[in-house]
């Protein structure tokens, strides 16, 4: 199985997931590189609370579906768990920024 194969095999709330920590990901380079732009830092800390949103709302979707679809609870739960993975990931970025910059 190819690469692209993979990726267009995954279901939505894995993709969102992958394309949460790419953003995030960029976001949190870009406010390293540079450190004194306000303005990365709002629009980073506005899609980390709209992507926030987003999984805690695909996470309840999947909780419905898991009580529902029991059968397909393996998959259903390694989705909720790519979720679940960026919370931890944001809260590290933003530990990161906040004792690296001096912006508050």
């Amino acid at each position: 199985m190819t690469d692209l194969q993979i990726i267009q095999t995954q279901t939505f709330p894995i993709k969102i997931a992958l394309s949460c920590f790419a953003i995030g990901t960029l976001v949190f380079i870009a406010l390293l590189l540079l450190p004194d732009e306000t303005a990365i830092f709002m629009a980073g800390a506005s899609f980390a609370l709209l992507a926030a949103l987003l999984h805690l709302l695909l996470l309840i979707f999947l909780l419905f579906k898991l009580l529902f679809r029991y059968e397909k609870s393996s998959k259903i739960v390694q989705e909720m768990l790519y979720l679940l993975a960026n919370f931890p990931i944001a809260g590290l970025y933003f530990f990161i920024i906040i004792n690296h910059n001096s912006l508050f």
